[in-house]
């Protein structure tokens, strides 16, 4: 049997046409149902009270929604610092060191990687220790920043083991890759220098180098009665800043040659390179000097400079006299030749036979024409240097023998034959040419007659810039005479 529909006993609200609902002066009231229930909201005129009412519940409204979303903000970003991100993102983002531990080590690793390439490239920083603590630190610092960033990257995206272990490798190899460039591009020694650096000494950057070819002591002066002020180990490299003329000392290579040089070791004089040359290469503030028999020359003699009299002492330069030299006595061969000079050690000897004025070719059948006497007596030669107490030294010369190697054929009957005599500083390091005394001899036939010209002083130096000794090279003989013996 079907249902029997009964209407509702309730009443429907009056509402009232949706043009009405905001139309001012009207308010919704509750009205009340059939059986004292509240009944439907009908819509009556309201008053200016009832609205500024309303107006004001809806501000509190809002304001109440907008704290509830700050609120859940601030909870979002509180639980993302605590699951380790450190950031603080938004509007609310403040930069401190704590929150950027990463970018801060990087900064400070390119700092130092800028303050170790000036250090040791401009010489103030050196030594083997002092440049690999700085090493040690840069690498350090890399390693740090790397791992840093790395642990931030994990913690946020959670990658997993093999990405981790990748990146790890990485993060080890960056520090051993940037010491590799440093090393290349500014090593602690120059790659020129022929070995490592002494201790507490520079070499990037001197005029001159050399090795250590002994333990030696240092001295605040060009000699053995100036206070000691370090010592060197054999077998290391050191630059010069020059040289000043002190104590001879015996040349252990060469015993009867004595070497009156001392070297200045090079030294930061003042500003930033000299206080870290001071303090963390441990450079002392004394001037240290090493006499030239103790160590090996990596440089031309000439690239090391005499220094001035106020760098040498209370002796001042002490250069050599001027030299006195006699002339060859004929006949026996034995101490023939023999010269004198004051403040020098040595005194080198040597010969120039000039070219045929027709040909401008030596007239010599074997043999150089620059030669030094050696002290040859009876073919026995002995390679004496060092003058007597008076400053004297005395060679035998065989000049026979040269005459014998004089071309019998040569168009120009008359050789001229040029003898020197120069103090010596230093075995292949003669004195200046200024103080060199000069003979010429003529040779006709068999026999050496002369002497011709002599010339001492600045007259040896002037003659030849005249073209009076046409063909002669001054500054190569008077190596010759004082050249080594080997």
């Amino acid at each position: 049997m079907a249902p029997v529909h009964t209407p509702s006993s309730r009443r429907h609200p009056t509402v009232p046409p949706l043009a009405d609902l905001d139309a001012p002066g009207r308010r919704p009231v509750r009205a009340a149902r059939a059986g004292g229930e509240p009944g439907a909201t009908l819509w009556t005129p309201r008053t200016g009270e009832d609205a500024d009412e309303q107006a004001a519940a809806a501000q509190r409204a809002v304001a109440d929604e907008r704290a509830a979303v700050a609120r859940a903000v601030l909870a979002e970003r509180a639980a993302a610092a605590s699951a380790g991100d450190g950031r603080t993102p938004g509007p609310l983002r403040r930069w401190t060191v704590a929150g950027y531990p990463a970018p801060v080590a990087l900064g400070l690793a390119a700092l130092l990687v800028a303050l170790r390439l000036w250090l040791v490239g401009s010489g103030a920083l050196f030594g083997t220790g002092p440049v690999r603590a700085l090493d040690a630190a840069v690498a350090a610092t890399v390693l740090l920043a790397l791992a840093l960033a790395l642990s931030r990257e994990v913690a946020a995206k959670k990658v997993d083991r093999g990405v981790a272990a990748r990146r790890l490798a990485v993060v080890l190899a960056v520090p051993v890759l940037v010491l590799a460039g440093l090393t290349l591009v500014a090593p602690a020694t120059p790659a020129s220098a022929p070995a490592a650096g002494c201790p507490t000494a520079p070499v990037r950057g001197a005029p001159f180098v050399a090795v250590t070819a002994a333990d030696a002591g240092a001295h605040s002066g060009p000699g053995r009665s100036y206070a000691t002020t370090g010592r060197f180990p054999t077998g290391c490299a050191v630059g010069f800043a020059g040289y000043c003329l002190g104590d001879p000392v015996p040349n252990p290579t060469w015993p009867s040659w004595a070497d009156r040089r001392w070297l200045l070791v090079d030294r930061r004089a003042d500003g930033p390179a000299a206080l870290v040359a001071r303090h963390l290469s441990g450079e002392p503030a004394a001037p240290r000097f090493l006499p030239s028999a103790v160590v090996a020359a990596a440089d031309p003699e000439d690239a090391l400079p005499q220094l001035s009299t106020a760098e040498c002492g209370r002796e001042g330069l002490r250069v050599a006299g001027q030299v006195s030299l006699d002339d060859v006595v004929p006949g026996p061969i034995d101490s023939n030749l023999s010269a004198r000079v004051t403040r020098a050690a040595n005194v080198g000897f040597a010969r120039w036979v000039a070219p045929d004025p027709t040909t401008g070719v030596p007239p010599l059948l074997r043999g150089e024409s620059y030669q030094q006497i050696t002290g040859v007596a009876a073919d026995r030669s002995d390679h004496p240097g060092a003058t007597g107490p008076s400053g004297r030294r005395t060679v035998s010369w065989n000049y026979r023998s040269l005459i014998r190697d004089l071309d019998t054929g040569r168009r120009t009957r008359e050789a001229t034959v040029a003898v020197l005599a120069v103090g010596c500083e230093a075995p292949s390091v003669p004195a200046a040419a200024e103080t060199a005394a000069l003979t010429t001899y003529s040779v006709v036939g068999v026999r050496l007659s002369g002497p011709e010209r002599r010339l001492t002083g600045k007259q040896v130096p002037t003659a030849v810039a005249r073209g009076q000794l046409r063909g002669l090279d001054l500054r190569r003989l008077t190596k010759v005479a004082c050249q080594s013996p080997l």
